[in-house]
């Protein structure tokens, strides 16, 4: 048996081993749900979907995985599915089912060297420079042309890139990128304050899960509806900025 195949059983065996010593449960399959090599974004993300998941009866359990792994290996089935992208990342998929409620938010900031930023800057001042990003992120690399546009593997190689002076800007998630600049002590670097871009994040699920997808869209509904999904990125964003102050 493998190892996924084991760990999906094993709510069950253990329904079976406390059933005989006289005590009952009620335990669902844990789901395994590729995810960003990115602990803020899934952090963000779980934040909704494991209340909206336990109102199911069901758990999910995260693999962290390379930005363009993790989403064919959700798309062949190989997990249950992938935990939050892009509703351009998931377009080009053929088997998975995106929810149509976002479960995170991703404020893509202009980052560049110094003390003080401005309250803004233009696509056009963007691409007048390099802006150094992490390859792969669909929403940046469809809103500035290839030449304005210095690929990294990571957030981190980005900030590396800025900081030697080969960028003028580096545009990156703010959650992972605020977090690194506190965990590094990294004090040369200012944030542009408006955001250059924010994209909804989706969760999706393989097609062999439509059902569940169904009912779990229909739980994510009325947790929007009811404000408990922005109330909950709210609690998890000011967590964060918190934290980062605190590592400074």
């Amino acid at each position: 048996m493998s190892a996924l195949a084991l760990a999906r059983r094993l709510p069950w065996l253990l329904c079976l081993l406390l059933a005989g010593i006289g005590c009952c449960c009620r335990a669902g399959p844990i789901l395994e749900l590729a995810a960003l090599e990115n602990p803020p974004m899934t952090a963000l993300a779980s934040a909704v979907l494991q209340p909206a998941y336990a109102r199911l009866g069901m758990a999910f359990h995260v693999q962290p995985l390379p930005m363009r792994r993790g989403l064919q290996q959700a798309d062949a089935g190989e997990v249950d599915g992938d935990l939050s992208r892009t509703e351009v990342s998931l377009a080009d998929t053929h088997h998975l089912i995106r929810l149509k409620v976002p479960v995170a938010q991703v404020r893509f900031m202009a980052y560049r060297l110094g003390r003080d930023c401005p309250a803004r800057v233009s696509l056009q001042e963007l691409q007048s420079g390099r802006v150094a990003y992490q390859r792969g992120i669909r929403p940046i690399e469809g809103l500035l042309p290839p030449a304005a546009l210095l690929a990294s593997s990571n957030q981190w190689d980005a900030l590396r890139a800025l900081r030697r002076g080969l960028t003028a800007y580096a545009v990156l998630g703010q959650l992972e990128a605020d977090t690194l600049l506190a965990q590094h002590g990294i004090v040369d670097v200012c944030k542009v304050p408006e955001p250059v871009l924010v994209q909804p994040l989706f969760h999706s699920l393989h097609e062999r899960h439509a059902e569940l997808a169904a009912r779990l869209e229909a739980v994510l509904q009325e947790m929007q509806r009811k404000g408990e999904i922005a109330r909950l990125w709210a609690e998890h964003q000011a967590r964060a900025a918190g934290s980062a102050q605190r590592m400074r």
